[in-house]
């Protein structure tokens, strides 16, 4: 999860990370266990699909924290190196 504190590296919001996982760009997914149901059921659906592993983190502030940003996320990912 560290990762996520360099900016090339990481992409935040529900939008963005399922652009990078639908362009195979995505390396793992990190899903804020307290977000809305139907947002983990997709996401933990669309990793699967992917084959992109993902880890369940305590809560979107938490996960909004670990990316540098000032209010919680509820997915997030690690994209690939260039």
């Amino acid at each position: 999860m560290n990762d996520l504190a360099i900016p090339d590296r990481r992409v935040v919001g529900a939008k963005q990370v399922l652009r990078a996982l639908e362009g195979g760009r995505v390396e793992k997914v990190f899903l804020g266990l307290d977000a809305d149901d139907h947002i983990l059921r997709r996401f933990r659906a669309l990793c699967k699909e992917h084959n992109v592993p993902y880890e369940e983190i305590e809560s979107m502030k938490e996960l909004g924290a670990a990316c540098h940003i000032d209010i919680g996320a509820a997915v997030a990912c690690l994209v690939r190196a260039q």
